[in-house]
This record gives structure tokens, sequence and C-alpha cells, in this order.
């Protein structure tokens, strides 16, 4: 029986690591143009002709204190990314993510679940917000929730490093209750210097978070074991219902594995069933809590800010979800990754091999070490808790084989690094005994390199990380994508006067990240919209105006002066449309079929699905009066009939959109030449009342809209 379990793991064993390498998994051995490798191959010459063959010194560092280990391992990650934290990423967030988070965080730190839009929110939409009124990121709360707290002091950059070096001061409760104190100790050095590890805690996302959280429920579950107390389930419950509210699927993925054992033990009479179902009202306080939150942002219990942003920006509903089929995919957010015909099995297994090489590589830095996974099952030691470790690594595998896109990196594994540390690390200890029980058989030659492999190969890891992978690739990446960002912005954001506005085409929100939520009555940062900027203008006619190009470091300042009207409107910088019915609203790129561009190159183009479909955004009046209604329209042979209401004003007959080629029209409706408005804002609804005989669609295009002011109001 032994020997078939011991087959069947050697086949997985083999399958698995085949699988991850792109079934070349000697390639691993030679990555960097072999220099880890060659540095391995220094070091074991090295080793081998010393008395100790490199394990005196090894075993010396290892053997010191525990409680000092635990801090010099600990503290190794906090300094490591606050130096990437605070040089090259400059203190402030630059990916969509990590924006979206501090932005969270700060909204949170005013009391508030969400802030109001700006009147024309159209100059602020950044990826990852709704900005519909209420303006808000697609992120659970549970993460900014905790980043908070620490807003008031200024060191809400600081959380991520904190918690970096809590994660690694983790593994040792857990390791010591699956392996010896060696490897446990081994495996904290091997997360402390994991490139991965350190560049995602100096980033501001949720995933270290969520990495503490999974510790301390897998922490939980030996501590339940082994003394059945109360405060043990209502932690573990505590830690998997804040993870719900930090990272859901990661969070299930967690539950899918945790019961298992302890449903084993409540059998065996060793813990108490009253006691482990205390968990199930503290998580459950957490579900409440994030449909609360849902409720509060969408005004649905069950309909989450995610599913709000993705539904308003992409032309398939649900296209960001768990699963297979034709609807999952997201072409505008993940082109490349949207599947057009289907997400299917075979399509996961690629995405998963895809983003497993990343993982690793940023994960070990010298990805070769991942093979030595596998050999603590080969043996008879450690009991069930290795299969456990193991489990907590293959469950995010699986659930996150169910979503279409695994993102940079590969990162949504990062959450089992503390397992898979654990578990190379008794790996390469059992590869050490096995080596230099066999060295006794051999000649002092090959004996003594037999003894010196391993304690080389944990030198080597220390030494590359510490000196090549993380200095270079690490720091140098993270240096060169962000072009000293902070100061630049900082320079020019000294030179221009209070009320000034700031617009910028390439690389927004770098200057976004500059701003607070809620504030708008000092330094604003907007998107560069072209024609469309005189809106802004028009809105705080007594300010500054300036333009800046990031890379270029270039601020120019803009001498302008704007009357209240005319007001002139690029529909389509009214996407994402949060306003529609019966159809999708996109920008699209426009020519006409003698090639003369839409005004700026695109409309808003609204895939209608048939009568009553509409598309509606607001829009700034800037003073009272009179108006005239112009409007440029598109034209083509899919295209329907459309109607304008300007709030409660039917605009009149509809125009028939039908032609048998490409083109704008430029038009007026009858009923809005004289049409009353007010300073503030107003809805504009475009909808589609039925279609030409000959047309094969209900398609509308706006090209650009202009309302002017009678001459009397004049």
């Amino acid at each position: 029986m032994n020997w078939l379990k011991f087959s069947l793991v050697i086949l997985l064993y083999l399958l698995g690591i085949f699988f991850t390498f792109n079934w070349q998994p000697w390639k691993a051995i030679f990555s960097y143009n072999g220099l880890p490798l060659i540095f391995l191959l220094v070091t074991i010459a090295i080793f081998s002709f010393t008395k100790s063959h490199g394990t005196k010194w090894l075993l010396a560092i290892l053997d010191m204190p525990a409680k000092y280990w635990i801090a010099f391992c600990s503290l190794t990650a906090f300094l490591t990314a606050t130096f990437l934290t605070y040089v090259p990423l400059e203190g402030i967030p630059h990916v969509p993510d990590d924006i979206c988070y501090v932005w969270q965080a700060r909204t949170f730190a005013q009391g508030k679940l969400f802030i109001d839009s700006h009147a024309i929110p159209e100059f602020f939409h950044v990826m990852f917000f709704v900005n519909d009124g209420k303006w808000y990121s697609l992120f659970q709360p549970g993460w900014p929730a905790l980043m908070a707290l620490m807003v008031p002091f200024g060191l809400e950059f600081l959380l991520n490093p904190m918690l970096a070096g809590v994660a690694v001061a983790l593994v040792y409760p857990i390791g010591v209750r699956v392996f010896s104190e060696r490897i446990t100790r081994f495996a904290m050095l091997l997360m402390a210097l994991s490139p991965m590890h350190v560049a995602l805690s100096a980033a501001q996302i949720s995933h270290i978070l969520t990495i503490v959280l999974t510790e301390i429920a897998i922490l939980m579950v030996f501590k339940l074991e082994e003394e059945n107390k109360l405060k043990y389930a209502l932690i573990l419950g505590f830690v998997i219902g804040w993870l719900f509210i930090t990272r859901a699927l990661n969070s299930i993925a967690v539950m899918a594995i945790v019961p298992i054992p302890l449903l084993y033990f409540v059998i065996k009479g060793k813990i108490s069933i009253y006691k482990l179902m205390a968990a199930a009202p503290v998580a459950m306080l957490f579900l409440l809590l994030q449909l609360g939150y849902n409720h509060a942002i969408t005004g649905d219990a069950f309909y989450w800010p995610q599913d709000r942003y993705f539904d308003i920006t992409e032309p398939k509903q649900g296209c960001h979800s768990l699963g297979f089929g034709t609807k999952v995919g997201c072409p505008v957010i993940h082109p490349g990754e949207d599947y057009p015909d289907g997400f299917t099995v075979w399509d996961a297994f690629g995405v998963l091999h895809k983003r497993m090489g990343t993982f690793l590589l940023t994960l070990f830095g010298w990805q070769a070490l991942f093979l030595f996974i596998g050999v603590p099952f080969l043996s008879r030691k450690y009991g069930w808790r290795k299969y456990f470790l193991l489990s907590v690594f293959l469950s995010l595998l699986t659930a996150y084989f169910f979503w279409y896109f695994h993102g940079f990196w590969g990162r949504y594994y990062y959450e089992s690094c503390f397992a898979i540390f654990l578990l190379v690390s008794a790996g390469m200890s059992e590869t050490n005994r096995l080596l230099c029980k066999l060295a006794d058989n051999k000649g002092a030659v090959l004996a003594k390199i037999m003894r010196s492999a391993i304690p080389a190969l944990a030198f080597s890891y220390m030494v590359f990380n510490s000196f090549f992978f993380i200095p270079t690739a690490t720091y140098q990446i993270l240096s060169k994508s962000f072009f000293n960002v902070d100061s630049r912005i900082e320079k020019f954001s000294h030179e221009i006067p209070e009320k000034s506005i700031i617009f910028m085409d390439d690389w927004y929100q770098t200057c976004f990240i500059f701003m607070r939520p809620g504030d708008t009555s000092n330094k604003l940062c907007a998107k560069d919209l072209g024609k469309h900027n005189t809106q802004l203008m028009q809105y705080y006619p007594d300010w500054h105006y300036f333009k800046y190009n990031v890379k270029q470091d270039k601020l120019s300042k803009m001498n302008v002066k704007v009357d209240p009207t005319p007001v002139f409107i690029e529909p389509e910088f009214k996407i994402p449309a949060h306003d529609t019915y019966g159809g999708y609203a996109h920008l699209e790129d426009w020519l006409t079929n003698k090639n003369s561009k839409a005004s700026g190159g695109s409309i808003l183009a609204f895939d209608a699905k048939g009568e009553g479909s509409f598309v509606a955004f607001q829009q700034y009046i800037f003073k009272d009066g009179n108006y005239k209604v112009n409007v440029n329209l598109a034209t083509g042979d899919n295209y329907g009939k459309v109607k304008l209401y300007i709030d409660e004003t039917d605009c009149g007959s509809p125009i028939d959109l039908y032609s048998k080629e490409q083109g704008i029209i430029a038009t007026t409706f009858q009923n809005c030449n004289n049409v009353p408005l007010i300073y503030g804002k107003h809805r504009f609804r475009f909808e589609v009342d039925g279609k030409n005989d000959n047309s094969s669609g209900y398609k509308i295009g706006i090209d650009w809209m202009l309302l002017d002011l009678n001459t009397k109001d004049k």
C-alpha cells in the first residue's frame, strides 16, 4: 500500500513539475543564462574544500535563539519592502489597484464609504473606479478599512511592509508544528528574501493582508487540534470572515480545506463540535458587513461594486466572472485575455501554465528551487500536516483555475507561498540527509561534493536574491517603470499657484494620486479631453490652467478666457455611460467613407438591442437661458432612428441614421431649438425609436453636441 502511495506521489509530482515548466523542467535550472547555476557550482567547489562542507556557518545562523531569528527574518523583509516602497516607488501608489486602495482608505478615514462625484466627472475617470454620482473603487473594503487606520498618521504606505514582517514571523509557529526547527527557520529565510514577497509588500495591494489572514487560519486549525479551546474557533471565524471581505475567492479556497481536518477531529472526539460551530456566526458577521457595504454603494446587497464597474465598461454583461462559457472574458479591460469564442477548460490549463511560470520566477528568483517541493511526500515523516500545507497551494490553483484572467505575476497564488517555502525547505533538508547518507560509500572528492551541494544551494539562493535579483531585476524594473514620478510632480506642484487645473493626456493617474478624496478647492489634476476642456474652464472661470507631460517633464501655462456659452460636448468622453438600457455604450474610432474623421477621431457608439433602448448622460449648464441644440450624428447601414430627450423635454421627431455608407450628419431637433435650461446638471437621453426597413440594426452614434445660447439671452 505504501508503494502505491509513493508511486502516486511521484507520478503527480513529475506531471506537475513538467507541466509547470512547459514539459522541460531542466530549463528552470539554466535561467538567467545559467548565472545561478554557475554561482552554485563555484560555491559547491569552495564548500567542498572546507572542513565543515559549508554547513557550520549555516547551522550557526539557523541555531541562534528563536526570538532573534524571528526578529532577524521579519526585519529583513520589513526593511527591504520599506526601501522599495519609499525609494523606487517613492511612497506613492502607481498601478490602478494601488491607487484604488489608497483612495478607498482615505475615503474611509473621513468616515465615508464613497465620495460624491465631481460635477463634471469625465475629467476624473480612472481605471477600476465607478464615478456615477458616487465615486468609489470596485475593490472590497477589508484591506482599505485597515489601511484607513494609518491615514491620520500618514503611514498608510508603511502598513504592507509591516505586514510583510508579520507574514514571515507567522511561518515559525506553523512550521514547527509540521517540520523541524531548522527546516522552519530556513523557510522563513526563503520567504524573507523572496522577490515576490518584498515586491508585493512594497505596493498597496491586499495580498499581504490576505496571506497573514491565511496563515492565522492554518495556525488556528493546528491550535484547535492541540488544545480544543473556544478562543481558537472564534479567531478562525474572525480571520476567515475578514478574508472574505478582503478577497472573497481566497476565503472560499481556505474554507474548502479548513473543515476537512477539523471535522475529522470532531469525529475522533479531539475537538468539540459546539466550540467549532462558534466560528460560524463570527464569519457570518463579515458576510453581513459585505452585503451592507454593497447595498450602501450600489443600492443592492447582492450587486457588488465589481459587477457595477464591469457592467458599465464591458460589452458582455457578467464577463468578469468565474466559470466557463462564451460570456466569460472582458475585452476592454483584458484585451487578448477575453476569449471571444468562450473560455474553456483547455483555455484554463493554458492560463494556469502561463501564470505559474511568472509566479515561480518571481517567488524564488531562481525557480529551480521549486523542484524540491515533492521530496517531503516521498518520506513517511511529517504526517498529515504536510498534505494540509500542500492543499493551501492546490486550493488556490483550483479556485483561480475557474477565473479566466490570472493577472500579473500569477500573484493570485501568492497567499500560499508560506506553505510552498516550508515544503521546499523540507525537501532540501531531506535531500541533504539522503546525499550525506549516500556520501558515506563514495570516494573522498565525490563525498565532499555531495555533502556540500545543499548548503551551497542555500547560500546561493541568499546571495543571488540579495545581491542580484532584488537589487537589479526588482529594484531596476520598479525604478524604470515609474521614472521619478513623485519628484517631477512635486517639483511642478510648487511652481503653480493655488486654484489651478493641470490637464494631462498620458499617465493621468500619476497626477490623480496627489489629489485627496473630496478635495476640489485647491489644485486639481484633470484628463486632457481636447476641445471638451472648455467645460472645466467654464466651471472654474477664474482659475489658472496648465498642461503637463510627465515623460517629457514639460509644464506649459494655458492663457485662456472662456464665456459660459456655448457648451461644447464630446459625448465619447461620457464613457463609461452609467445610465443605459438595452445596449452597450462605448467609445469607437470613426472614419466616414470619405476618410473624414469624427471630431476627436471617435464617437460615442451605442449598440442598441431594439426600440426603447437608450443611452443617457448628465451635462452641466453654466448659464441660465434658452438654448439651441446642435448635434452631429453618425450614420451607417446598421443604425436606427433616434430621439432626444432633455430632462423631460421631448425634442421632437426621430432622426433616421440609416445610410448605405458610414457618414456624419449635422442636425437639430425641432423642439429643442429654444429649450430653456438653468444653471446646473441636466439629463440628455438618446433613445431608439425604431429603424429604417433597410437597416440591419438599431445602433446610435453621437459625434459632438453644441448647446448655444440664443441671441437675446446672450
